[in-house]
């Protein structure tokens, strides 16, 4: 090869390297232009960079294994705030724009969100759920502790911005902060612009906008006139102006498809950044034409992209072999094989960047067989673990899940989509339908809901009845008629055989708990006494006989369905549930997990014995499920908490099995695998088939070129909810369990509400409230209003401290304070005082809410009114709900029902059993207060009510409202309800976080569907965020006022 060939290749080379690294990136976040409009601030690779707003090369400004997001200069253009979960939660950190050391500015372990800086440069404006629902706070951009500026329970108010002279606040309600990604979202949750004037010491607040979607970022004019931002009232999210008084809008961008997000305006009020088409772009305040900012980024990202760790726990499935003497193991959608007995280093059996799951073992113990993903939808493969031969199964368009071995090895069964059960030669051959049926998510559960009959001549399986209760049906290969063994209310599910194959057993809810139940497969014979003595000659015979019966094949199984449903017994009536059950192979005990001591453990119950004791088996505080008890009875493996262990079932000996797995991790390719999991796992099995009408395929197409140029955990996260978002659909959202603070190391809470004015205006902490029931209320560390708190742990409360660094780590600890009547040390007193987490803090202003509006009802109606407040639909509120039908309202005429911030559940159904009961006979002892068969029985309120509603009752709240007004219970007043419902459930991803997954669909009894469709109240009531400030509470006052004129 010549010189000169060789250097046009290194040329041509060089170019194309250039030309690479030239490339403008996509998904460039959170943009914030500079005071002077040259300067683009913004987030990539989970750090801070600029840009000129010209476009071109990026420089980095902070560089940190953390998130660093929402950039936010100061207007000086000297220096840029930003929040960073470096301490693994949000906090604000300010840096100098030509980058350094970050200095952190607030402490407390709830996020905080940098939305502005003050005209002076002084004050940084964030949120904060800190004391509950988000609020708006600024704090000193030199330190200190920060300042609440808006309060309201059940409000969120976010995303604030000082107005030029520093006088206003204009700011969001509402749910947008998490609903923005929903671009055609229009819903009572959905944000306004509120005005928050901070020149007057009393709360006053005005609304700005009031469209029926969500006006978002809000963004002041340089004179402060007018305010820009973000509203889809055209149909699609674009930027628009609004008198900062009053007045008509006026539209300044125009994009016709997607939508515009996160925008940002220059100081001097000319020009304004955005998101859109997973670029950043700019327009001029004036109008004209929007142009995406090319920018550049020569950087590689901060972690390696491929890895190689060592596992030894962080399991999501598991397998123990028919012999007892191997596990199978799945560790990030990888499959591993590892000795029962004695663990140790464990074989890969898979080699993809792809989910492998479901793992069944052969009848030999030879082989696994299990599910991939790895051409888009799910097959089935099987591999031997001696050779690491894998062999490819199916290859169809349908998804191939759960399979399952026959015995004698000839077979593999699986589900087929949703509605078929199929099985497959092993040898080779035709797929064959054993049946079909609904089968509904099944595919999806983590355990089985079929299972082959020991001779492997049937199936037993689950499917759902006409009225979605689930049955247990069994039928046999050869193709006779399935058969409803049994025909119980409510839902009965994983069956399984007995090895003896004379029983069937299941789990089911028909009283109300999770029990288990059995079946025997023929009658019984019936016994004689007279054959005892004879019997007592034959047990030598039988013992000889014993070992040959062993080596006997399986007996073929045998059914009389002749009145098999009346042979269905309850086996456990323990009040408790009782899960994951198994019969031993001896078939003489019954072993599960039940939370019968408050904590979910693993218990033993003998099955054939007369006095059966129960016996259990562990004791610690961590979930166990999926239980597999080895063939010799002696050991039950149990997965808890991402590890296999075992116990023994005699001395109650627990272990945990010990190995390393070696894994590679490809987290480009893990991302494009977790990406189109969550565009299947939707695609199967989303309530709506037409998916809200969206091109669901083309919404892939869209998204998936975006993956090559993330780099971070949030990044991806926030992909996926923007992919997500195109089906405009309530609770859709993907998340991680991992990482947050340390519950020991979290801010405590002293049970109180400083007085903020004087904390602004003088920096002290003057107390302005003291919650009841909560630490600041007890006897031994009793505080009171008006009182100081000079000092914590010794440390002075001086200017520029912040309160809650001195409170983190403190939850369960004593902490001194030290207080006084006045703010001064003379004749202070110490007193000692044991801080609450965030969750108890909430609990008490939640407690002392549901106080003040009970007092209200009593005071307003001369105590002929009573008041019950729903805070969820769960088994908690449900059985404080039946406690308080008695304790608080027996005695009152009427009865204001209030499910306002109830975000559902699923008890709503059992609160209206309760509301629609009317007396039809009534029951008295001797002379004593008739009360009606109702009451005497069960509980009942047979009492007028009325019923109050707002934007936050979302879900089962809203179910419950329609069954409200379609039972004719009362009238309902308050604002219109959400328009969120569906029923969800979530699924597990490869590197363990989720996704939610909505399958199942509500509608009124004509058809419409509640998703999307608010329920409208009879009598609307606005409450105001002053109304709440100044604790007046219209909707519940109109409540009072109807039902007692109902009640004359």
């Amino acid at each position: 090869m010549g010189k000169r060939t060789l250097f046009l290749i290194l040329m041509v080379l060089t170019l194309q390297m250039q030309a690479l690294s030239d490339e403008q990136i996509r998904f460039a976040r959170y943009p914030a232009i500079s005071p002077d409009g040259k300067i683009i601030a913004f987030c990539y690779y989970g750090d801070i960079w600029t840009v000129p707003s010209t476009g071109g090369e990026a420089k980095r400004l902070t560089d940190h294994l953390a998130d660093d997001i929402y950039p936010v200069w100061s207007p000086d253009g000297k220096h840029i705030a930003f929040s960073s979960d470096r301490n693994q939660n949000y906090d604000v950190f300010i840096i100098p724009k030509e980058g350094g050391i970050p200095k952190q500015i607030t402490f407390h372990t709830t996020n905080d969100y940098a939305t502005s800086c003050s005209p002076d440069g002084k004050k940084i404006l964030f949120y904060s759920g800190r004391h509950g629902w988000s609020d708006l706070y600024q704090v000193d951009a030199s330190g200190g502790t920060p300042i609440k500026l808006t309060s309201g329970w059940n409000e969120p108010k976010f995303y604030g911005a000082y107005s030029p002279d520093g006088k206003y606040i204009a700011y969001n309600d509402g749910e947008g902060y998490r609903n923005w990604v929903r671009k055609k979202i229009l819903s009572p949750t959905c944000s306004d612009i509120h005005i928050l004037d901070l020149s007057s010491e009393s709360f006053i607040s005005r609304k700005l906008t009031t469209f029926q979607g969500n006006d978002l970022w809000p963004m002041w004019s340089e004179d402060g006139k007018h305010v820009f931002y973000v509203s889809n009232q055209d149909g699609i999210p674009n930027i628009w102006k609004i008198p900062a008084g009053s007045g008509e809008p006026i539209q300044l961008t125009f994009h016709k498809e997607g939508g515009v997000s996160w925008p940002s305006i220059s100081l001097d009020g000319k020009t304004i950044t955005y998101e859109y088409d997973f670029g950043i772009w700019k327009i001029p305040t004036s109008g004209g034409e929007a142009q995406e900012v090319k920018i550049i980024v020569k950087s590689e990202p901060k972690i390696n992209i491929k890895d190689k760790k060592t596992y030894s726990s962080d399991v999501s499935e598991y397998s123990l072999s028919p012999d007892g003497k191997k596990i199978a193991l799945l560790i990030r959608g990888e499959l591993f094989a590892v000795p029962a007995e004695d663990g140790g280093e464990a074989r890969r059996l898979t080699r993809t960047p792809w989910r492998e799951s479901q793992i069944t073992w052969s009848p030999d113990s030879k082989k696994i067989v299990y599910v991939s993903d790895r051409s888009g939808n799910q097959d089935l493969f099987l591999v031997d673990i001696k050779t690491v031969q894998e062999e490819r199964l199916t290859q169809t368009p349908e998804n191939e899940t759960k399979p399952r071995f026959s015995p004698d090895g000839q077979y593999i069964a699986y589900y087929k989509d949703t509605d078929k059960i199929c099985f497959l030669p092993v040898g080779g051959g035709e797929e064959k339908i054993f049946t079909s049926g609904n089968f509904i998510d099944f595919p999806t559960e983590s355990t089985w809901e079929f299972e082959w009959s020991p001779d492997s001549r049937w199936i037993v399986y689950t499917m759902l009845g006409p009225d979605y209760n689930t049955d247990i049906w069994v039928k046999s290969l050869n193709g006779e008629k399935p058969h409803n063994i049994s025909q119980l209310a409510k839902y009965n599910f994983r069956p399984k055989w007995s090895e003896d194959g004379k029983m069937i057993y299941f789990s089911s809810t028909l009283n109300e708990n999770t029990d288990i139940y059995k079946v025997k497969l023929s009658p019984e014979k019936i016994e004689f006494k007279e054959d005892v003595l004879d019997s007592l000659y034959e047990e030598k015979e039988k013992e000889d006989k014993e070992e040959e019966k062993k080596k006997e094949k399986i007996k073929e199984v045998k059914i009389d369905f002749e009145n098999i449903e009346k042979r269905v017994e309850r086996v456990t009536e323990i009040i408790n549930d009782e899960t994951f059950p198994v019969l031993t192979p001896d078939g003489k005990t019954f072993v599960f997990v039940s939370n019968i001591l408050g904590k979910k453990d693993i218990w033993s119950l003998p099955f054939e014995e007369e006095k059966k004791e129960l016996k259990q088996l562990t004791t610690t505080e961590k979930n166990k499920t999926h239980l597999m008890v080895t063939p010799d009875n002696k050991k039950v493996f149990y997965l808890s908490e991402g590890k296999v262990h075992s116990v023994d079932l005699e001395n109650k000996k627990t272990s945990s099995l010990p190995f390393t797995a070696k894994l590679d991790i490809d987290y480009p390719k893990q991302r494009e695998q977790m990406f189109s999991e969550s565009w299947r796992i939707l695609n199967s099995y989303y309530y709506d088939k037409d998916l809200h009408r969206t091109n669901w395929r083309g919404v892939k197409e869209k998204y998936y070129p975006i993956l090559e140029n993330l780099s971070t955990q949030r990044d991806f996260f926030e992909l996926i909810k923007q992919m997500i978002g195109e089906l405009n659909s309530s609770h859709l959202n993907i998340y991680s369990t991992d990482g947050g603070v340390s519950s020991e190391n979290q801010t405590g809470y002293l049970g109180i509400e400083l007085d903020y004015q004087v904390l602004k205006e003088r920096e002290l902490y003057k107390i302005r409230y003291v919650y009841p029931a909560g630490p600041a209320d007890h006897k031994d560390s009793k505080l009171d209003k008006g009182e100081y708190i000079l000092s914590l742990d010794g440390k002075s409360l001086e200017k520029g401290k912040n309160l809650y660094e001195f409170l983190n780590g403190k939850i369960g600890k004593r902490v001194k304070l030290l207080v006084n009547s006045k703010p001064e040390t003379e004749s202070a007193k110490e007193v000692f005082i044991k801080p609450i987490s965030r969750s108890d803090y909430v609990d008490l202003v939640y407690e002392d809410w549901v106080e003040g509006n009970r007092r209200t009802v009593k005071e307003k109606s001369k105590d002929k009114l009573g008041y019950l407040h729903i805070r969820a639909m769960n088994k908690s509120s449900l059985d404080r709900f039946k406690k308080e039908v008695t304790s608080q309202v027996a005695d009152k005429e009427g009865v204001i029902i209030d499910v306002r911030g109830n975000r559902g559940g699923w008890t709503g159904v059992y609160i209206l059993e309760i509301l629609i009961k009317k007396p039809y006979v009534m029951r008295n002892f001797r002379e004593s207060k008739k009360i009606s068969e109702n009451k005497y029985r069960s509980n009942a309120l047979e009492k007028p009510t009325v019923l109050l509603i707002n934007q936050h009752s979302v879900s089962n709240a809203e179910i419950f409202a329609q069954g409200f007004r379609n039972l004719n219970l009362g009238k309902i007043i308050g604002q219109p309800t959400a328009g969120a419902v569906i029923g969800t459930s979530e699924w597990q991803l490869i590197d363990g976080s989720y996704l939610r997954k909505p399958s199942w669909g509500a509608y009124t009894v004509e058809g419409e569907n509640l998703e999307n469709n608010p329920r409208y109240p009879d009598i609307t009531v606005e409450i105001t965020l002053e109304d709440m400030i100044k604790g007046r509470d219209p909707q519940l006052e109109r409540a009072i006022q109807e039902l007692l004129l109902e009640l004359e």
